[in-house]
């Protein structure tokens, strides 16, 4: 698993924002990754963000089905 410290380091060091989408979708997430090259889009609707109109980065969960 790849470290996330180098990108807890860029937030902290260039004071970003992060927005979140609470745990209302923890479980069973209400979002769905599709793999595209080397990434993935993430489709989904939320209908909460914290910090939104300030945010520089959102942090959310998606379901991806690899099978």
């Amino acid at each position: 698993m790849p470290s996330s410290e180098p990108a807890l380091r860029k937030i902290a060091a260039e004071e970003l924002v992060l927005v979140s989408t609470g745990g209302s979708d923890w479980l069973d997430g209400s979002g769905e990754l599709t793999k595209v090259e080397d990434e993935f889009r993430f489709t989904g609707r939320k209908v909460f963000g914290s910090g939104s109109p300030a945010g520089d980065l959102i942090l959310t969960m998606g379901v991806y089905d690899d099978l």
